[in-house]
């Protein structure tokens, strides 16, 4: 379903921003700290609803 891969692609981004962060990357640690990756992370689970899950 093009749902599930949303969420995926939504999920490797949130998996990129934690790894930058972690490599001392300044960009992906402002993101970090804006909190943009629990933003991500709520939206695929409200996707979830469109889902049908």
């Amino acid at each position: 379903m093009i749902i599930r891969e949303i969420q995926a692609r939504m999920g490797a981004r949130v998996d990129d921003i934690l790894r930058g962060a972690a490599a001392g990357d300044g960009l992906y640690a402002k993101l970090l700290r804006q909190g943009l990756p629990a933003d991500i992370e709520q939206a695929i689970r409200e996707l979830d609803g469109f889902a049908g899950t």
